[in-house]
């Protein structure tokens, strides 16, 4: 698939429209990696990079007294997020800000806690352990999810070729754990999230709205390409999720 062609984003994003979640993820497993981290100020500032429309911004708000700035470059995931927010009461506590995660605007260790799932891998794992430091403050945290290969083996031509286009740059959880500690980061824990963050929790809505989708572009052989893409991601996960996944890492600015 050309990811650059309009028409194909165009697809895309209707594919994702009024999805819960743009990734895989849980709050069991949010809950898990807030355990990690010892001694949070009792009232948090926290920052979620690629919000998306913010199942994991919720949890964030459920299960600690902070307030959470949500940033995204589709407004539409935001609207998702405040109207969500709004339904809940927690309006006065999260705040929406549309703006690119490469060009964020903030001041300079302004944040105790700077929370990312599974969106980090748009700047560069490496890069952006770099570049978004500066706006956790000293003794904060980092809470990353990030898509890794579970087995140091020579990757089968069948799994290599799901990620060739899509992240050639996914490394083991060893490498990564050493871009953290050269980045000036203290790992605090890791743990890989289960196959139910992807196959209940992100998967599951995201295969039944190929399946409503694939009525409403029963004529149009193009969006068809782009569902029949999509699902070919699922399919995939479901033969070889014991060679990669995602690692969560908690992990604290010195």
């Amino acid at each position: 698939m050309d990811f650059s062609d309009p028409r194909f984003r165009e697809i895309f994003l209707d594919i994702h429209r009024d999805l819960p979640r743009e990734g895989p993820g849980s709050r069991t497993s949010a809950e898990k990696a807030l355990g990690m981290m010892p001694n949070l100020p009792s009232e948090l500032d926290i920052l979620d990079v690629g919000c998306g429309p913010g199942m994991q911004t919720i949890y964030l708000a459920q299960l600690t007294n902070g307030h959470i700035t949500g940033v995204d470059n589709h407004q539409p995931f935001l609207d998702s997020l405040a109207k969500s927010a709004a339904d809940m009461g927690l309006s006065q506590r999260i705040s929406p800000v549309c703006a690119d995660m490469n060009h964020l605007d903030f001041p300079e260790k302004s944040f105790d806690l700077l929370w990312s799932e599974g969106a980090l891998y748009q700047m560069g794992f490496s890069n952006a352990l770099e570049s978004l430091k500066r706006f956790i403050r000293t003794g904060g945290y980092l809470a990353v999810t990030e898509a890794v290969l579970l087995k140091d083996e020579v990757l089968p031509p069948e799994v290599w070729d799901i990620w060739k286009d899509e992240y050639p740059a996914i490394s083991t959880i060893d490498a990564n754990i050493q871009m953290i500690r050269d980045a000036g980061y203290t790992l605090e824990g890791h743990f890989t999230l289960p196959e139910r963050d992807w196959l209940k929790e992100y998967y599951a809505p995201l295969e039944k709205r190929l399946g409503l989708l694939q009525q409403k572009y029963s004529e149009d052989p193009f969006a068809l390409e782009v569902i029949k893409y999509s699902q070919k991601e699922i399919d995939d996960y479901r033969k070889y999720s014991d060679w990669y996944g995602y690692e969560f890492f908690v992990c604290r600015r010195e």
